[in-house]
C-alpha cells in the first residue's frame, strides 16, 4: 500500500510519500495512517511531523515515509525520510539525491533528520517508493525535467517499474507559484 499527499498554504507546499510494509490490506492501513497524520499538520517541522507519522503508524505494519516542504518565498526545500522512499532534485543537466535514513516508521525508526536545500526554485522534485528502480538518469531523457510532472511520472513508471511491488511517484516543479 503506497500513498502520497500534498498540501498548499501561504506560499508553501508540503509533500508526503508513504509505503506500507508488504502488500494487501495491512500495508494499505499503514499507509493510510501515515497519510491521515500528515493531513493533520503538513507544515509542522519535519522531525516533529515524522514523529507524528511514527506515532500514527504504530500498531500497523509500519512502512517507509518521506516528507518535503517547499517554501516559495525562500526558494528552499526541507526533506526528511525514513525507509526506502527515494527522492531527487532534478534539472535539465543533472540530479541530486534526497537522503532517507534506515528504519520502519511505526515499528522501529531512529530519529529522523531534516535536510535543507537552498536555491531549489525552478527544479523538479521527484519522490518515489521502492517499486521504482532507482537507477534512472535524467540525462537519458533530454528535456524531461521541463515537462509536466504527469509526463515525468508516466515515463518513469513505464521505464523503471519493478513490476513486482507497488510504485508511487510524485513529481512537482518547484516554481514561484504554489
Amino acid at each position: 500500500g503506497d500513498a502520497w499527499a500534498m498540501a498548499v498554504r501561504d506560499g508553501k507546499r508540503a509533500f508526503l510519500v508513504v509505503d506500507g510494509l508488504g502488500h494487501g490490506l495491512s500495508a494499505h492501513e499503514a499507509a493510510q495512517a501515515g497519510t491521515v497524520a500528515f493531513a493533520e499538520q503538513p507544515f509542522d517541522e519535519p522531525i516533529r511531523l515524522m514523529n507524528s507519522l511514527h506515532a500514527a503508524m504504530t500498531g500497523t505494519r509500519g512502512g517507509a515515509a518521506a516528507v518535503a516542504q517547499y517554501d516559495t518565498a525562500a526558494g528552499s526545500l526541507r526533506y526528511a525520510g525514513i525507509g526506502n522512499i527515494s527522492g531527487s532534485l532534478v534539472t535539465l543537466e543533472d540530479s541530486r539525491g534526497l537522503a532517507s535514513h534506515p528504519g520502519i516508521v511505526g515499528v522501529q525508526a531512529r530519529r529522523a533528520q531534516a535536510f535543507d536545500f537552498p536555491g531549489v526554485q525552478g527544479k523538479l522534485m521527484v519522490m518515489y517508493s521502492d517499486g521504482l528502480i532507482s537507477r534512472w538518469n535524467i540525462r537519458d531523457y533530454p528535456g524531461l525535467a521541463s515537462r509536466h510532472p504527469a509526463v515525468v511520472t508516466a515515463l518513469l513508471h513505464r521505464d523503471f517499474n519493478r513490476g513486482r511491488d507497488d510504485v508511487t511517484i510524485l513529481a512537482a516543479h518547484l516554481g514561484a507559484d504554489p
